[in-house]
């Protein structure tokens, strides 16, 4: 194939993607139009990405999409009823809102002074540690991959800077509206709060953090004299919290509206905003907006095989345990047996399956016990925010990897005691909460 039909066919699977979003704007605004039109956009987009790459690269789409189909041919031979639109639709939303909250990484950057030198200290920690949480919490891996090249190209990227960066990224999951893992959470929960979460899973990453400190710098964070860490300032920081302000007052005002869609139009526009009032021609400023957006098949190429594989397993299941009117793993599901779905993602994320994937089969075994849907939502952002960083092919491990080489026995040893402590804290916490 060559590289101009290539370029051809990547460009209209951007343009998919494109409609996919205002597919899924037109439902939150008018329910009568159909979620599963956007369903085509994101499902039309990887069909042409599988044109232009083979399959070989999407072998998760197959293995998950695969397994998903056994369940819905088991499940309909047992009388179930398989719905189309309702495959087209599963995790739609959610990839409305990475597409939406991609185009952050245009305006990641604003605030940063590139030559600035790196901060050291205990204080240098702990401007890191919360400014890469902050941050990750908005604009997703981006951050991890700029602080690492930083850190890298500095000499100052050693086991203390993988685990501040790794452990403070991820534990934004446990919180953040515009990390994937709400997404999930909100999606395979149905009537979990934001308002509930929000409160709840900061405790819970701070609960994080403060492992970290003790883990990395000792009691007296006497091991964190000489750390040398990220440079961070109050400008990069304006962003975030704009765009935090405004989805928490958008979705007061549209509480009809899903927050996932309100991230998704909210990072896009403000995204737009920052870069017609940087310092950039305004004429340089639509051409990367708009660069970005012919782009976005390539770039999401990944998440669309996970988050659409993974969707056809999680309708599958969801098929197959209904025709079963006995089939409960548990009777009612409570603060314990969420600590015992949590010990058992770590086991399928050593193994490389993605958190994703276990809060979609969690779900399914779980809401047939009509469980508090805050409590379900908890496990499924605690499940994304710890399974990914002992997870060995998550992004987050394979970026970290990429960087410094870090085997799969160096990431366990790394972060496996710290997954324990997290694992007591999240047990206990659902306890004082849901108990």
């Amino acid at each position: 194939m060559t590289s101009n039909l290539q370029n051809r066919r990547l460009t209209v699977a951007s343009l998919l993607l494109l409609a996919m979003l205002l597919a899924g704007l037109g439902h939150a605004l008018f329910p009568a139009i159909p979620v599963w039109w956007a369903g085509i956009g994101g499902w039309g987009a990887m069909l042409i990405l599988l044109t232009v790459s083979g399959w070989q690269r999407y072998r998760q789409l197959f293995v998950l999409s695969g397994l998903g189909a056994l369940f819905l041919v088991w499940g309909w031979w047992r009388g179930g009823e398989i719905s189309p639109a309702r495959i087209l639709a599963q995790n739609i939303l959610l990839l409305t809102m990475l597409y939406g909250v991609s185009f952050l990484r245009l305006v990641a950057a604003l605030g940063q002074e590139p030559d600035a030198p790196l901060p050291q200290g205990r204080l240098a920690f702990l401007k890191s540690m919360l400014g890469i949480h902050v941050l990750g919490a908005v604009i997703n891996i981006s951050v991890v991959i700029l602080a690492i090249e930083r850190l890298h190209e500095k000499g100052a990227l050693d086991n203390t800077g993988i685990k501040v960066i790794s452990r403070a990224f991820a534990s934004a999951a446990f919180w953040s509206p515009f990390f994937a893992a709400m997404g999930v959470a909100l999606t395979y929960s149905p009537g979990a709060s934001l308002y509930t979460l929000l409160p709840v899973g900061a405790l819970l990453a701070l609960c994080a953090l403060l492992v970290t400190v003790l883990q990395t710098g000792g009691w007296r964070m006497q091991h964190l004299r000489e750390f040398r860490g990220y440079p961070m300032n109050l400008a990069s920081l304006r962003i975030p919290l704009v765009l935090a302000i405004a989805v928490l007052l958008l979705h007061e005002a549209l509480p009809s509206v899903p927050v996932v869609m309100v991230v998704a139009v909210t990072s896009i526009l403000l995204t737009l905003s920052g870069l017609l009032l940087s310092q950039q021609k305004r004429g340089a400023s639509l051409n990367l907006f708009r660069g970005h957006a012919l782009q976005a098949a390539s770039r999401m190429s990944n998440e669309l095989s996970l988050f659409l594989g993974a969707g056809v397993l999680t309708v599958g299941l969801q098929v197959f345990v209904a025709t079963f009117d006995d089939l409960l793993l548990f009777e009612q599901f409570g603060w314990w047996q969420a600590g015992l779905l949590l010990a058992a993602s770590f086991v399928t994320s050593m193994l490389g399956i993605h958190p994703l994937v276990s809060a979609g089969v969690a779900a399914a075994f779980a809401l047939p016990a009509q469980p508090e849907p805050d409590l379900l939502a908890m496990l499924c952002l605690a499940m994304w925010g710890l399974g990914v960083v002992i997870n060995p092919l998550s992004g987050l491990s394979l970026t970290l990897r990429s960087y410094t080489g870090l085997t799969l026995r160096g990431l366990l040893s790394e972060h496996f005691l710290y997954t324990l402590v997290m694992w007591a804290i999240f047990t206990g916490l659902m306890f004082m909460v849901f108990g």
